[in-house]
């Protein structure tokens, strides 16, 4: 509550502790410290993410090191969809095949099909 006049301020020093005290308010504060379960939820989290990083570090390198050597602007594009596509493989499976789904279509008689820019952008 705000502390604009001596009444509130009284309010919140005593009158709102003794009340507390007496248990006849239905207001229980928050625990100043997480709880267990919290601090074991963001322990799990960040074990997942770094877990996650190590297996993009090691399984997106060579995309990473074409990226960084790509000569081009069509090479150094398609170097940084395959880094992204590389990486969303990791973090987000699902979306990333449905990517690699939509762009690599191709018809019966085996050429490649328009690319469903909606569903692509969709995808990724």
């Amino acid at each position: 509550p705000a502390l604009d006049d001596p009444s509130s301020i009284l309010a919140r020093l005593v009158l709102m502790p003794w009340r507390q005290f007496q248990g006849s308010t239905k207001y229980n504060p928050p625990p100043f410290f997480a709880p267990k379960v919290m601090i074991q939820a963001e322990e799990g989290k960040l074990q997942r993410i770094n877990s996650d990083w190590k297996e993009i570090a090691n399984k997106c390198a060579p995309k990473k090191a074409a990226l960084a050597e790509c000569a081009s602007e069509e090479s150094c594009r398609a170097a940084s969809v395959a880094l992204q596509v590389c990486t969303a493989s990791v973090v987000c499976p699902s979306l990333a095949a449905a990517f690699l789904e939509c762009t690599s279509a191709t018809s019966a008689d085996g050429k490649k099909q328009e690319v469903n820019m909606a569903k692509a952008g969709a995808a990724f």
